[in-house]
Order: structure tokens, then sequence, then C-alpha cells
């Protein structure tokens, strides 16, 4: 019985599409950090495209991406850090640093 041998081509290959998704995700997770969900009022439009002559409005969220935007970290994970007695500990250290 011959040992498992891999192919370096092979294992070559199998490092770069690894290191492509990896990149791949951390731009899209920045990318995230600049949008943002807005609601825009709409007319309904019916199978034909037009708008509908009853005059119904619909509200569609679209999101839209721009630097003023920019949330580092999302709000929910703020209210979450806020909570944390080390965190609490800290800001406690720094307001007495100051004083002194």
């Amino acid at each position: 019985m011959t040992p498992f041998k891999l192919d370096s081509l092979a294992l070559t290959y199998a490092f770069w599409i690894l290191r492509f998704w990896l990149g791949l995700r951390t731009l899209t997770a920045g990318l995230e950090k600049f949008s943002a969900k807005i609601t825009v009022q709409q007319p309904l439009l019916d199978e034909k495209g037009m708008p509908d002559p009853s005059g119904a409005i619909v509200e569609v969220e679209k999101k839209v991406y721009a630097f003023s935007n920019y949330h580092a970290i999302p709000q929910s994970l703020q209210d979450k850090l806020a909570n944390e007695p080390l965190f609490l500990l800290d800001h406690l250290a720094e307001k007495e640093l100051r004083l002194c």
C-alpha cells in the first residue's frame, strides 16, 4: 500500500481559494460599516409597471452606502459592551485618573 501523497499544486490552489474567500468576507464586512437602511415611499405599480390609478403608496426599504453612515460598532453591541462590568471598571479608573 502506498502512503497518501498530497499534490503540491492542489495544496496551492486550496490555499489561494481560502485566502480569496477570507479576503472577500473581510471586504464585505468593511463595506457594511458604511451601510444604512432608509424607507422610501413609492407609488404602487400594477402588472404593466404603471402607477396604480387609486394613488396607493407603499413604503420600500432600501440599503444605501455613504461615508456619513459609518458605524464601527453596531448599536446593539455598544449597548451590550456598556453593561459589561470590566468596561465599567475601566471607565471609572479613567475618571479617577483625570481627577488627580
